[in-house]
């Protein structure tokens, strides 16, 4: 008798998760099937590797090996490169470097020290934090130059969102919250958001072009965060994502001639407590989501480029 009880409860478990594992399948295939197909990919870091996404299926493929550095984070430099923040070893010190990526070739080349970098085409303009400032290169009659657009303090969280050819968004964080500015690189003015700033952070916003609204999780009084909303940057909430609150997703890109988001969920295995990542899509249109790749990790950035 003593034996044929833990057999027993082997056996159902096994029947429940086969059962539970065919059911989400089916799950995942139906609420594929009943959603039209995305175009376009994604470029992301993992590691020394830089990723390809299809948004037609989810598959992945290696689009570049950089050997001894680390991606950090993937954004735009212009049309036909990309922008990477890389992590490594230069004369036996670990520092951060920029790197340009060409998209058609495979070449790449390291720009300078510094991380985190926006590039904004209508100025020509790179915005990157280094040490201890944030910085721009500009163009000036001599060439390019560097101006400084801000100070911080070491340790403290610098996040960067475009919002134009020639905007960008940049906040600051330390223990006592997160302070968003929006810089005008063509008038050469920076403002200080304080509504925004007391009901929003950077970390995980989206840009959305249309209807010009940053979309971003909300914070409370103790800093934490809550759900997705949509915020003008006046600080004036004009809506939110329909998703579970318990569930920790991240945005991470717009699709804007599709009019979709794309978000990350953390979650583990039920065998063994590995950590995975799904990827979902979330249709604005019709504001629903759906889950995409069921474990994908793409980084903290990605950078989208239509077909």
């Amino acid at each position: 008798m003593s034996t044929s009880r833990p057999i027993t409860r082997i056996s159902c478990l096994l029947s429940f998760l086969v059962a539970a594992s065919l059911l989400f399948s089916q799950l995942a295939g139906c609420e594929r099937q009943s959603h039209p197909e995305l175009r376009g990919h994604l470029f992301f870091g993992s590691g020394q590797y830089l990723g390809r996404l299809d948004l037609r299926d989810g598959s992945t493929s290696v689009e570049a090996n950089l050997g001894d550095v680390s991606i950090r984070r993937v954004s735009a430099y212009g049309d036909e490169n990309l922008l990477l923040t890389v992590f490594g070893i230069v004369n036996h010190k670990k520092s951060y470097r920029l790197m340009q990526y060409e998209i058609a070739t495979g070449q790449t080349g390291f720009l300078f020290n510094g991380r985190n970098g926006v590039y904004l085409p209508g100025e020509e303009m790179l915005v990157y934090d280094h040490r201890l400032r944030l910085r721009a290169k500009v163009r000036s009659e001599s060439g390019r130059v560097d101006v400084d657009l801000a100070q911080h303090e070491f340790g403290d969280r610098i996040q960067l969102i475009p919002v134009s050819d020639s905007r960008f968004l940049y906040s600051i964080g330390d223990a006592q919250g997160e302070r968003i500015f929006a810089h005008d690189a063509y008038m050469q003015t920076t403002t200080y958001l304080e509504k925004l700033s007391a009901v929003c952070g950077l970390d995980g916003a989206i840009w959305i072009d249309e209807p010009r609204q940053l979309l971003c999780r909300m914070t409370t009084a103790s800093g934490q965060f809550e759900s997705y909303s949509f915020f003008d940057l006046d600080g004036t909430r004009r809506g939110r994502l329909s998703l579970p609150e318990s569930r920790s997703f991240g945005a991470v890109a717009y699709l804007h001639d599709q009019d979709s988001l794309v978000l990350t969920q953390p979650w583990r295995s039920l065998v063994g407590g590995r950590g995975k990542t799904a990827i979902w899509i979330y249709d604005l249109g019709r504001d629903e989501y759906y889950r995409l790749v069921k474990d994908q990790y793409l980084g903290e950035t990605v950078v989208y480029k239509p077909e």
